[in-house]
């Protein structure tokens, strides 16, 4: 999932940031309700770089070099940016940058507040160090210090706006007291309604080429560069960049960010559209594809579900194309009932809003309306498709098996009397002891044959 962004665009040299980005999306009414689309990006950078009385950082004020660009890339205007670096990079030069840009806004213009600074929790509060900000000898902060919750309250009371609200307070193994720098994150201030806050806290850093950040940071990054895009729409909303955010910490293995708040999810923060971007879109979908065909050997040649739900996770958070991820949602809720059983995954008064695709872990027995007695076994590897339960059964829509064809994986009709049921108590949930039958063996053989191996386009018939 570490797709790079291209580095020389963005850094001049190796660099890393702990950065929190505040994003204003000012949403105006127009005369007949709908909202006005934005017209401006207004940004504001605040990365102070060296600190008289903290260890220096100078990699902040490189970093603000690279967030411009990347910035200018999404629909931002160069001279609509203000930035504060070193002395500038203060409480009151914050503020007064902060004022200037929401009396210049203008109604559907979009501001972007960019701070590069240490996180630091002190007197059950968390703050971003500035220029000026000192600390005692017991870690707490003696001089100014950029509150984050006075921050957040203070953009609560710019109304008719989307605020979005992301932090990556990395201050580990810089001198700031290891408490201070832990703590820093755990309690998100309340959002006002119209607000998001997300928090990367993990301080594991990536290094791609010569350039060094934190896991959040770069999902950020690549999040602007079109990742984000699920849609592919063009534009990445406050809700795209969050969950991208969390599916890059889970694919780093890292922790997720914390997050708070939501908006209505079709915003248009930033624009991110271009031929280049779209190829990235095309590589995370191939691979996302490869992904979800081991999955379908996986689960439905060796029921092996939970081998099956680690590889559909991350396909799951590859994929950019809505088709794609309906398939893969249906194979996670084959694995999740083959692994923990019916009963576990749905409760009784569930009510579906699609159809079900469950795998036979064991001889299953298959019934049909009024006759108590079974009229076929299902063997084991069999997929049903389930179109509605009944107390303690499940009526059949369709009945398939895995065949491999060519060396694709496809799926046979079985002729079977229609109107079929079968128990729910029969998928109770033992993937890793199921034992493949010799039907689902041979499949496997065929995959090895000189047919080829399994294709990454796996399909129902």
């Amino acid at each position: 999932m570490h797709f790079n962004t291209p580095l020389k665009r963005l850094f001049g040299r190796p660099t890393f940031c702990a950065w929190i980005i505040i994003t204003l999306a000012a949403i105006v009414a127009g005369f007949d309700g709908t909202a006005v689309q934005a017209q401006t990006r207004h940004a504001i950078v605040f990365a102070p770089g060296q600190y008289p009385s903290l260890p220096g950082a100078t990699y902040h004020a490189l970093a603000a070099k690279g967030l411009p660009r990347q910035l200018e890339r999404c629909g931002f205007q160069r001279q609509q940016m203000r930035i504060l670096t070193g002395p500038a990079a203060t409480q009151k030069g914050l503020d007064d940058a902060i004022e200037d840009a929401i009396l210049s806004v203008s109604p559907g213009d979009i501001v972007v507040l960019i701070a590069q600074s240490y996180g630091i929790h002190s007197g059950g509060a968390d703050y971003l160090a500035s220029y000026a900000t000192e600390l005692a000898a017991d870690g707490s902060i003696a001089g100014e210090a950029i509150d984050v919750a006075a921050l957040v309250r203070n953009l609560a009371d710019i109304t008719d706006t989307q605020q979005m609200i992301l932090i990556d307070g990395h201050s580990h193994g810089v001198g700031i007291p290891e408490e201070a720098a832990a703590r820093f994150g755990r309690a998100l201030p309340v959002p006002a309604a119209g607000q998001v806050i997300a928090v990367g806290r993990e301080g594991k850093l990536i290094t791609r080429g010569k350039v060094t950040l934190t896991a959040f940071s770069w999902s950020l990054f690549d999040g602007l560069d079109s990742h984000a895009d699920r849609d592919r729409s063009g534009t990445v909303s406050a809700q795209e960049l969050t969950r991208y955010a969390s599916d890059f910490a889970a694919d780093a293995r890292v922790s997720a960010p914390r997050i708070a708040g939501k908006l209505s999810g079709n915003e248009s923060l930033f624009l991110v559209t271009s031929p280049e971007q779209t190829r990235y879109a095309d590589q995370l979908n191939l691979q996302a594809r490869r992904l979800a065909a081991e999955a379908m050997q996986a689960l439905h040649l060796e029921l092996d579900a939970k081998a099956a739900i680690n590889l559909l996770d991350r396909a799951k958070r590859l994929c950019r194309d809505d088709q794609i991820e309906a398939s893969i949602d249906d194979s996670l809720l084959s694995a999740d009932v083959l692994y923990r059983g019916f009963d576990a995954v749905f409760a009784p008064s569930v009510k579906p809003e699609r159809s079900w695709q469950l795998i036979i872990e064991k001889p299953t027995r298959f019934y049909v309306a009024l006759n108590p007695v079974p009229v076929a076994t299902l063997e084991i590897g069999t997929v049903v498709r389930i179109d509605r339960r009944q107390g303690t059964w499940l009526e059949v829509e369709s009945v398939r098996r895995p065949v491999v064809d060519g060396g694709t994986l496809r799926f046979a009709d079985v002729s079977l009397p229609p109107d079929g049921f079968v128990r729910t108590s029969d998928f109770r949930g033992a993937s890793s002891q199921v034992v493949p039958s010799e039907y689902l063996k041979n499949q496997l053989v065929r995959i090895q044959s000189p047919a080829g191996t399994l294709g990454t386009n796996a399909s129902e018939e």
